[in-house]
């Protein structure tokens, strides 16, 4: 960040104090109020004006980076517009015109509002709110959301939102009668438009509603190309954050709520679905209306949950709370939603018909190539694709995206006569078009897997790794086998309409939700002349990028363990631009290849390899990967505590597949010893952390509940566990055996883990 900036932002604050001062000897006995925003500028002047001598005085060290993260650059960017603000509007209003006025420039609410959002946006408080915002772990789907928006058709959309079933649903609501349907579906065929027609739904009613302080509109758009948006913890602490930003003051309310949770000290902890679900349940009391908009739950692997989620919560609400969703005719809303009552509206309406012919005419005279053809060939390119879009915008989209590529009209007018049928014809013509040597059909191949499964957007560089890494001949990876740069470029180019890459981001994702289902398709599968393209079913391509992660993670270069120096990490970064995905993924694909059936023997012995390096120097491959998923676990120099061990991990995870798989391989070395870090069993990790099925799980393996609690207070662990644990437990070990250890030698070793997590109230040393 540069210093020359910030000390502007410093000067800008002072001028609006003069400001307000010049005003203040023209008019007497300024209101409290008034003085007490001057204190905040004057102090937020003071912050701005030490930051930057620091910058100045460490400019060219390492210590400079501490203020370039995008927290501060974010934090600064909305300081500057806030100041600019006040500067500009104290500017246009001269002090002289007060004293004619014989007022103080703004009133008391204004001053207060003003105040809050210096406040909320000191560094401090930013850093504050977005540890919460990373507590409640809600994905963020406003990207989404703002790119929908930008494929919205202007003129299109209002059958359904001005005049149409949507205001009819609200208006019930509204009227305050008491049965009015909860739920309003829209239901369409994969690519009728739904999503670009929910995201103007939310805004056209974002507009209305601003005058109605105690309503409120939420939405959350599911992704299938993104795991995060697929949750049911995703959409409640999305949901929650969005009431936060609305009303800020609501961001204090739930930091008790943080500072409750036991595993808000873990920094890769999320909130438990049951805190989320009692926070939104809480906060959206707080307004008399809620609507919330979910678009493609269809697109996540248990729809029903995450719509019974929001379902449980609006019956048991006082307020007025509907819920809109979109989706497939698939879901079956009818079980899901039994005991509610729901609008149900088809894309089918003759408003929507109009709507793709007014789209279809309004891209082909966007179209450099298209616009200049004749008003009868346009005409006939419209009505032909009328005819065999059968309601799909998605099919228009990619044939007027076809046609435009064409060189000549002739050549246009072959391609109009020729359109397949469907959707799925088209998209299996595209694969048809694909190069027919045999390298280029297994890059495409891999390509095809990695995006269609992948677990967020992959970018160039990473695609560019993942696409050669091949485990079948030796772990190893060779910068001859690297692809060149702009190759990745050319196979995403191939793949057309399948695929779309974004040239912001530089990331590759499926064009599409509709090419997701057509790669699963038995259509596809049955088609014999695709065998060499496809990238087969969805159990291969899990267990495809299970073995590309552990391919990568086994590679010599990470055999040394984790990095101590944070250049060595960045250095690693710079080399391997894969490892951090692969250590992030690492957990979903083995844990959906573990739902599919039994692993492949050479996966089980890359997995076995991997858990079992943790007692080489710096844990081996195992260090590498804990440095990249939870860098806090990594011992310090001089540390008394070995590494966290996998079991340990698992245990404090949750992640029954992990746990599971080591006991049935035997890799139980540390069932009753201390996983290491805080000198904590993996059954004691699994109880804090209130991970039941897991406690269970290390019981039956024989995991012995007196030497978890070995030298600890049993009253503080058993007093603090919950009704249903403490269940499991006494299946295993009675309670009478749990109080039979002396409690004098409660201070030990796991005291401090029991305060640090939130169990206890008071650290044994006094700290």
């Amino acid at each position: 960040m540069d210093p020359g900036a910030i000390f502007g932002l410093a000067v800008t604050a002072g001028q609006i104090v003069k400001y307000v001062y010049d005003i203040a000897t023209e008019l007497k006995n300024a209101p409290q109020h008034i003085c007490d925003l001057c204190d905040e500028l004057i102090e937020i002047q003071n912050v701005l004006g030490r930051i930057s001598s620091t910058l100045k005085f460490e400019a060219g060290t390492p210590l400079t980076s501490s203020y370039n993260d995008k927290t501060f650059r974010d934090t600064m960017n909305t300081t500057r517009g806030l100041l600019e603000d006040l500067l500009d509007y104290l500017k246009k209003a001269k002090p002289g015109s007060y004293k004619q006025r014989l007022s103080w420039l703004w009133n008391k609410k204004e001053i207060e509002d003003i105040k809050r959002k210096i406040e909320l946006n000191k560094p401090g408080e930013r850093q504050r709110k977005e540890a919460l915002r990373q507590w409640l772990g809600g994905y963020d789907s406003s990207p989404i959301h703002a790119k929908l928006l930008t494929q919205h058709e202007p003129g299109t959309g209002s059958w359904f939102v001005t005049n149409g079933k949507l205001s009819e649903w609200l208006q019930q609501a509204t009227n305050g009668e008491s049965h009015y349907p909860t739920l309003f579906w829209l239901q369409g065929i994969s690519g009728s438009g739904k999503s670009c027609l929910m995201a103007y739904a939310i805004e056209k009613l974002l507009q209305r509603w601003e005058a109605f302080p105690d309503r409120i509109i939420l939405y959350f758009h599911c992704s299938f190309q993104d795991n995060s948006s697929q949750s049911i913890t995703g959409l409640l602490g999305s949901l929650i954050s969005q009431i936060c930003d609305a009303d800020p003051d609501l961001w204090d309310t739930i930091r008790k709520d943080h500072k409750e949770d036991p595993n808000s000290e873990v920094s890769s902890k999320v909130a438990s679905q049951e805190i989320l679900s009692k926070l939104f349940r809480r906060l959206s009391k707080k307004f008399k209306r809620v609507l919330i908009f979910l678009d493609a739950p269809n697109e996540t692997p248990e729809p029903g949950k995450i719509i019974g989620a929001l379902l449980t919560a609006a019956a048991e609400q006082h307020t007025a709370m509907q819920i809109c969703i979109s989706s497939t005719p698939e879901l079956e809303m009818k079980s899901i939603a039994d005991k509610h009552t729901f609008w149900t509206v088809k894309m089918d309406d003759p408003g929507q018909e109009k709507d793709m012919s007014n789209y279809a005419k309004s891209r082909i005279e966007k179209s450099i190539s298209l616009r200049s053809l004749n008003p009868q060939l346009k005409n006939e390119i419209v009505q032909t694709l009328m005819a065999k879009a059968d309601g799909s915008f998605r099919y228009i989209e990619c044939h007027l995206s076809a046609l435009a590529q064409k060189d000549c009209v002739s050549h246009i007018k072959a391609a109009l006569a020729s359109l397949p049928p469907s959707l799925n014809k088209h998209y299996a013509d595209v694969l048809r078009g694909m190069p027919t040597d045999s390298v280029s059909q297994a890059r495409i191949r891999r390509l095809l897997r990695l995006i269609t499964v992948q677990t967020r957007h992959l970018t160039i560089k990473e695609l560019e790794e993942a696409i050669v890494v091949d485990w079948s001949q030796g772990l190893s990876l060779l910068e001859d086998d690297r692809i060149l740069p702009g190759k990745m470029n050319e196979y995403l180019r191939l793949c057309g309409s399948l695929v779309q890459y974004d040239s912001e981001t530089q990331t590759a994702t499926l064009a599409h939700s509709s090419v997701k289902e057509f790669l699963q398709s038995n259509e596809i599968a049955a088609d014999q002349s695709l065998q060499n393209i496809i990238p087969g079913p969805i159990s291969f391509m899990m267990q495809h990028l299970l073995r590309v992660c552990l391919g990568y993670l086994l590679l010599p270069a990470f055999s040394t363990g984790y990095q101590l120096d944070v250049s060595a990490r960045a250095e690693r970064h710079t080399k391997w631009p894969l490892l951090k995905y692969c250590a992030e993924s690492l957990e979903f694909y083995w844990q959906e290849s573990w739902k599919l059936g039994p692993l492949p023997d050479d996966v089980v012995g890359m997995l076995k390899t991997l858990c079992g390096s943790n007692y080489m120097t710096n844990g081996g491959y195992w260090g590498t990967y804990l440095e990249q998923t939870c860098p806090q676990y990594i011992p310090h120099p001089g540390a008394s505590h070995r590494l966290l061990t996998p079991l340990g991990y698992a245990a404090g995870r949750g992640w029954n597949f992990m746990v599971m798989f080591m006991i049935e391989h035997g890799m139980t070395q540390d069932l009753d010893t201390p996983s290491s870090f805080s000198a904590l069993p993996p059954l004691l990790r699994a109880t804090c952390y209130r991970q039941e099925d897991t406690a269970a799980i290390l019981l039956n393996a024989g995991a012995l509940v007196v030497d978890c609690i070995n030298g600890t207070s049993p009253g503080v662990w058993w007093g603090h566990c919950s009704p249903n644990l403490k269940s499991i437990i006494s299946q295993f070990q009675t309670q009478q055996m749990l109080t039979q250890i002396d409690p004098i030698q409660a201070q030990n070793m796991y005291q401090p883990y029991f305060y640090h997590s939130g169990l206890v109230g008071t650290h044994p040393t006094g700290a």
